[in-house]
């Protein structure tokens, strides 16, 4: 997607936005009053439709210049599971088991981080085998969110896979949702009622308080009510982290796959 600088006739300009990774972007709607009298005027093209065309393909050669640029070299295609835990799922979790201790080392003094979740909406590609580019990254992880340490009581984090267990109202049925957690945690269901819960092999210690990483969509904004059956505080259990995901991705291909 191209977000334009206002080139129309008759089109009212638009405030310039920034988003989190701090790039400016400009709005031109072009809807049903972008007629084709504006794009040709005595048989001739209009001044206006010939920058806007001049500008798209200047544009276009700036993406592909940016966002073309081989980042690293991946042994197997990661495809995209539609809500469901898969190899790309277990790749990103991987990625921010590995990082996320390096990045949260001041916040942690020490402690382990126990384990990672991530919801599936915000995972929206699949990553090819070969070269990555900087355009695959985003494509995987468009959104801005940014990693989040959450520290947590054994009894609050079961509640969070408790809350994977989801009512139908219509049919008035139960059924699993999960997200995507990852490889330390081993979950048992029977008849859509958590009764096993282990991290690392052990079970859960409803007493003993736990890190773990996620987004700061989920942790601080109730990103697909993932946590919000838990009690915790915002304010005093997390810590997030301005890096986005997707730079967190680009790094860690960058530096384990070349």
């Amino acid at each position: 997607m191209f977000l334009l600088p206002v080139l129309l006739l008759g089109q009212n300009e638009h405030p310039v936005k920034f988003d989190k990774s701090g790039i400016t972007h400009e709005v031109v709607v072009i809807d049903a009053s972008y007629q084709k009298d504006m794009v040709y005027t005595n048989g001739q093209p209009n001044a206006a439709y010939s920058r806007l065309k001049d500008t798209v393909n200047s544009l276009a050669q700036r993406h592909d210049k940016m966002m073309l640029v081989p980042v690293g070299t991946l042994p197997n295609f990661l495809p995209y599971h539609n809500n469901q835990r898969g190899q790309l799922s277990n790749f990103l979790l991987d990625m921010m088991m590995d990082t996320c201790p390096t990045l949260f080392k001041n916040e942690l003094h020490g402690q382990p981080i126990s384990f990672a979740i991530l919801n599936f909406g915000g995972i929206r590609s699949q990553l090819p085998s070969g070269v990555v580019t900087k355009l695959d990254i985003y494509d995987v992880l468009p959104f801005d969110n940014t990693p989040a340490l959450v520290r947590m009581k054994g009894s609050e984090v079961r509640k969070i896979f408790e809350n994977f267990v989801k009512l139908d109202s219509k049919k008035n049925e139960k059924f699993l949702k999960e997200e995507a957690y990852s490889r330390q945690v081993e979950l048992t269901y029977d008849n859509f009622v958590l009764t096993d819960v282990k991290i690392a092999g052990k079970p859960l210690d409803p007493e003993a308080y736990y890190w773990f990483v996620t987004l700061d969509f989920i942790a601080l904004n109730g990103g697909d009510a993932i946590l919000t059956s838990s009690n915790y505080s915002p304010d005093k259990d997390v810590h997030a982290c301005p890096t986005l995901m997707r730079w967190l991705l680009e790094d860690y291909i960058r530096n384990h796959y070349n």
